[in-house]
């Protein structure tokens, strides 16, 4: 069970940071991403979906992981 939600923020983590770019905020270069990872920005930006939302989710979906990971170590 440890190991799947460590794997779970991991995906989390990415999933921000193809958020960030799509958005413009991220520290990241472009070239350091997947093409998967370019293809589910173009794939959200087509589809309307709100980044600001999706980022804001996350960000609190991740603190809350972060927070259990840590205390049950």
């Amino acid at each position: 069970m440890k190991h799947m939600e460590i794997h779970e923020l991991i995906n989390m983590k990415a999933k921000r940071i193809e958020i960030e770019m799509a958005l413009g905020i991220s520290n990241i270069e472009k070239q350091h991403l997947s093409k998967s990872q370019f293809d589910h920005i173009k794939h959200e930006q087509r589809y309307n979906q709100n980044p600001f939302t999706m980022l804001n989710h996350l960000n609190n979906a991740i603190k809350t992981d972060e927070w259990i990971i840590k205390h049950r170590h």
